[in-house]
């Protein structure tokens, strides 16, 4: 039987099939990259704090770790604010800082 197609499709279609997975990879690691990205995670973006207090003593100055307040920063995509644990801290003392809020209960 004669051949239909020259032999040179064959290698034609094998670069066309690998270069069409490899855009599709890609493509498609670059939207993982933007998904990523600060750009749509707002990483870097201040926030207004609830309640107003200085990071930098509690921090820089007591040396407290940030996951000490901010419990779910390992689990979740933002710290969130400070649990009910950490605010005991602050209800113990017998002098509130202002500005500083007893949390409602839940």
């Amino acid at each position: 039987m004669p051949q239909i197609f020259h032999r040179s499709t064959n290698t034609i279609a094998r670069v066309s099939i690998f270069g069409a997975v490899l855009i599709v990879a890609g493509f498609l690691w670059l939207i993982a990259e933007i998904q990523r990205s600060p750009w749509v995670t707002d990483a870097r973006v201040a926030r207004e704090q609830p309640i107003q207090f200085s990071h930098e003593r509690h921090v820089g100055g007591n040396g407290i770790d940030c996951r000490y307040c901010h419990t779910s920063v390992e689990e979740s995509t933002s710290a969130a604010t400070a649990s009910i644990a950490a605010t005991a801290t602050h209800q113990s003392k017998n002098r509130p800082s202002p500005g500083f809020h007893r949390p409602r209960p839940a």
